[in-house]
């Protein structure tokens, strides 16, 4: 324990630099988990502080006075005498730590390369409406293949016969509404 936490209050003075990591993350589940990385790292250090530097030997003579029943104070003494405390090895915990720390750098590089790939699939579809035919100079048949989803919707409706011909085409069943004039015409209006 003395080893450990003589080991332990130095780490305050090799500093952690908290600006740095909480730049690298970058959702709201990490800053989330960075946030509960402080607190826990605020909290044992407060306790590992706290230990006082050296454990005051036992006044055994005094709880031989306040413990009156004979041989207890000699046989919790003989105990206490007899117990071995191993060195805290903090060799393995730097490795395991050093593990974890990798495996998570890893994790959040895959993550990074995964928006990344996001973003220019995301990027090429921007582009591609940026640098399509305006709307009003578009065809029907253009505006379909473009879009092959409602390509697919008007098929669909076209079966079901939704459309009384194709020669009034998309615009059979805007009848009702204030079209533009060039559709009227095209519907035969």
């Amino acid at each position: 324990m003395l080893r450990s936490s003589a080991l332990l209050r130095r780490l305050p003075t090799r500093g952690v630099d908290w600006n740095r990591l909480a730049q690298r993350a970058t959702t709201d589940a990490a800053r989330a988990d960075f946030g509960r990385l402080r607190q826990q790292h605020d909290e044992m250090l407060k306790f590992i502080t706290s230990a006082p530097e050296k454990v005051e030997p036992i006044d055994w003579d005094h709880w031989r006075k306040t413990i009156r029943t004979p041989g207890a104070v000699d046989a919790i003494k003989r105990a206490f005498e007899g117990l071995e405390v191993k060195n805290f090895d903090d060799q393995n915990v730097a490795k395991e730590a050093t593990v974890l720390f990798t495996q998570e750098v890893q994790k959040s590089e895959s993550q990074v390369a995964e928006v990344k790939g996001l973003m220019s699939e995301l990027q090429e579809e921007i582009d591609k409406f940026n640098n399509m035919k305006p709307f009003e100079e578009m065809s029907p048949t253009e505006f379909l293949d473009m879009f092959p989803a409602d390509k697919l919707r008007f098929d669909m409706e076209a079966e079901l016969e939704l459309y009384d011909t194709i020669d009034q085409g998309i615009w059979e069943p805007l009848k009702g509404f204030d079209l533009p004039e060039e559709h009227e015409e095209d519907s035969g209006h």
